[in-house]
């Protein structure tokens, strides 16, 4: 009996080791990606056009253990890196040891995830190995030194990247002479009745902002009361500058529903330019903070407008300035042109054998650590000789480069995933954020379409064409897809499309608005605004945008158009506000023509900025303002006489527009042949101050020991 025991439990635990065995050889096999049941790996399997700097990336779906991650990735050109969880713990991140070396360029490159990564859930991860080719592009990746260095550090002194311009005007605020506005241009012919119903802008001639400032004009009285509450953010960008002298004064401009100023960034004078650019990136983000393009990079700042971060592609790549977007968590989408020389032999009727420099998309997802969470390329979903059938950019065998796509935004959704736009095809794509898939794609060539379009009747004068053409800004919420419909592709207009078209139009550009039925896979168009109409329904004028706009809905329901153009088409706004009827609410203008790259309205608030408020003495006449601030609720001016000798209240009022004058002839403490020190002092709803100006005093003062015509209050 002892001995049949003795067997039975040889036969179990010879069983159970082998089991065992079994199931230890089953965990050291090593699975494709596809076997693997994990969601997502970077760079793809097979992939190809890989940058050298690229990070490692895999993703099961549930959250992973920190605990026994290290020497679990190899990788066959590195001897040693680094691993690491992402920001929410669900992706594993494997960077190199030394940041920013590069890999082997043009070689295949091997990946090898060991087994034994545990989620939360207890979940074992199987091993994975997988491989793809780097690049052997040389001059492709300029990010790994541009963004070198602290993100949390500015790249110039912070005083210089935060304070505004200096005025000409504060050298001396006795001998002010202001030379007025620029000269008032005239528009195009075909515009010419754009002249009836507008009236300069509130701040046009302000006496404490740049000369140099883009001067704003109104049609017509808004009507405010059924506006969206919130600020337009936006750029002053123009195709040619010869009438100025090819010399362009960029700035980034906030004004609110009246056209007055909220906030001016001028960045300076640049000379000798045949075009005049801007920052076309300027957002708020989800925290509240401004985000505008400087410095080859998104720079961030806080409620002061001081420097907070900096943000950027990861790499290798350079920042594209089309778009980047940043949600709740800090997450960051970043478009990005990434050229790559390949021999297009073959690739369509009469190819030449020989390498061209054609212009892949591809998007980026980057969590507040800098890690890659997601990367979606367009190497890895089309085959190029099938991708460059559905564009209409052709090849120019003349262009340096060839921008067969034109990716020109991204955004998030609220399902977890980014729509994106590419201006070349004509089309939309919604890529899932957890698995870097395509989930669709929506417009342009029949076999890139897999939507049905159908629309409501088409306004007089409109493309009857349910679809759109060469489009820009797409965004989805729910299942609202709104697009702005430039309507045009162009021929050799650089910086557009960069290409050659298959065909024009000359219908008007437009805001379009879809509802998705993301199952059925029918795009029903259900609104559509292309501008100003007559009473018998018929366009009043054809706003043709050959290159940028926006169309962006408020939480009102209103839409906020940005018709870009660069003034190529002629004078077109650079803002309008339309009802969800499609009735003009508001509509402004550049005086210079030129147009924005995009125009927003978004909330601002509780911003006090780290300068002093601005105060002028021209003439016996004080003139003060606070670039930026948007919490003054009132102002008190204060005078002295003489430099260290106390304050006295002069005048005391609420704050109704961007800059305040008050003429000292009026008030009980004229100068009088007096040495005398003013300041203004911002106040908030609570009476409280929030900042003071410098003291600025009459000539009788003589030298104060400081900058002449100021005294530090």
């Amino acid at each position: 009996m002892a001995i049949g025991i003795a067997l039975c439990l040889f036969a179990f635990f010879t069983r159970h080791t082998f089991a065992q065995k079994q199931q230890q050889q089953q965990q050291d096999k090593y699975l494709t990606f596809r076997e693997s049941g994990l969601a997502y790996i970077h760079p793809r399997e097979h992939a190809q056009y890989v940058s050298p700097f690229t990070t490692i990336a895999l993703r099961h779906g549930e959250v992973l253990l920190s605990d026994g991650l290290e020497s679990k990735v190899k990788v066959s050109a590195r001897d040693e890196g680094q691993t690491v969880l992402s920001s929410d713990q669900r992706t594993l991140i494997y960077k190199p040891a030394t940041p920013n070396k590069p890999l082997p360029r043009g070689e295949r490159v091997t990946v090898l995830v060991k087994p034994g990564i545990k989620t939360v859930n207890g979940t074992v991860l199987p091993g994975v190995k997988w491989s793809f080719i780097v690049s052997d592009h040389h001059g492709g990746y300029p990010g790994a030194r541009l963004y070198a260095g602290n993100d949390w550090a500015p790249i110039e002194p912070k005083a210089l990247m935060n304070q505004p311009i200096p005025l000409n005007t504060h050298a001396s605020v006795l001998s002010f002479d202001r030379q007025g506005p620029p000269p008032k241009l005239p528009f195009p012919p075909a515009m010419a009745d754009m002249e009836e119903g507008w009236y300069e802008a509130p701040f046009n001639h302000y006496k404490t902002i740049p000369d140099h400032l883009p001067r704003m004009r109104v049609r017509g009285k808004p009507k405010y009361d059924q506006l969206a509450p919130g600020y337009f953010f936006m750029s002053n960008i123009i195709f040619d500058t010869e009438p100025f002298g090819h010399v362009w004064h960029p700035a980034v401009m906030v004004v609110d529903n009246h056209g007055d100023l909220v906030y001016y960034d001028a960045r300076g004078e640049w000379k000798n330019q045949t075009r005049g650019e801007a920052p076309g990136i300027i957002e708020i983000s989800p925290m509240g903070r401004l985000l505008v393009k400087e410095n080859e990079a998104i720079t961030e700042k806080d409620n002061d407008l001081n420097f907070v971060r900096r943000h950027h592609p990861e790499h290798g790549y350079q920042l594209n300035a089309h778009d980047m977007r940043m949600d709740a968590k800090g997450n960051r989408l970043f478009t990005i042109a990434d050229p790559q020389p390949i021999n297009v032999k073959g690739m369509w009727e009469g190819a030449p054998d020989t390498a061209v420099k054609i212009v892949g998309a591809v998007v980026q997802e980057v969590d507040h650590q800098n890690n890659v969470v997601m990367e979606f390329r367009s190497w890895d979903h089309f085959e190029l000789p099938w991708l460059i059938k559905q564009s209409a950019i052709e090849f120019n065998a003349t262009s340096p480069i060839w921008d067969l796509i034109h990716q020109n935004s991204v955004d998030f959704t609220d399902d977890d995933s980014i729509v994106i736009s590419w201006r070349g095809t004509s089309s939309v794509l919604k890529v899932d954020r957890e698995t870097g898939d395509v989930v669709w794609r929506l417009g342009g060539t029949q076999a890139f379409n897999q939507f049905k379009l159908t629309q409501d009747a088409a306004p007089k004068g409109e493309s009857k064409m349910p679809s759109f053409i060469g489009q820009h800004d797409a965004s989805l919420k729910g299942n609202r897809l709104t697009v702005f419909d430039n309507a045009f592709l162009d021929r050799y207009v650089p910086g557009c499309v960069g290409g050659v078209a298959s065909f024009e139009t000359t219908f008007s550009s437009r805001a379009l608005e879809y509802n998705l039925d993301q199952h059925s896979m029918v795009a029903k168009r259900i609104f559509s605004y292309s501008g100003p109409r007559r009473a018998d329904g018929s366009l009043k004028y054809r706003y043709v945008s050959r290159c940028h706009g926006s169309f962006q809905k408020t939480d009102k329901g209103t839409g906020v158009i940005g018709w870009g153009g660069m003034h190529i088409t002629g004078h077109l706004p650079v803002v309008e506000e339309v009802s969800v009827d499609g009735e003009l609410l508001l509509s402004f203008d550049w005086m210079s023509g030129a147009n924005s790259y995009r125009a927003r309205k978004y909330g601002w608030r509780n911003v006090t900025p780290h300068w002093r408020p601005t105060l002028l003495l021209i003439d016996q006449v004080l003139y003060y303002s606070w670039n930026g601030s948007t919490d003054v609720a009132a102002w008190r001016i204060e005078a002295a006489e003489g430099p260290g000798k106390p304050f006295t209240r002069v005048t005391k009022h609420k704050r109704t527009r961007f800059e305040h004058s008050v003429a000292l002839t009026k008030t009980a403490l004229t100068p009088g042949g007096r040495c005398m020190v003013y300041r203004a002092i911002a106040m908030g709803k609570d009476g409280k101050q929030l900042g003071a100006s410098d003291g600025v005093h009459t000539a009788e003062c003589g030298d104060t020991g400081g900058k002449k015509g100021t005294v530090r209050a």
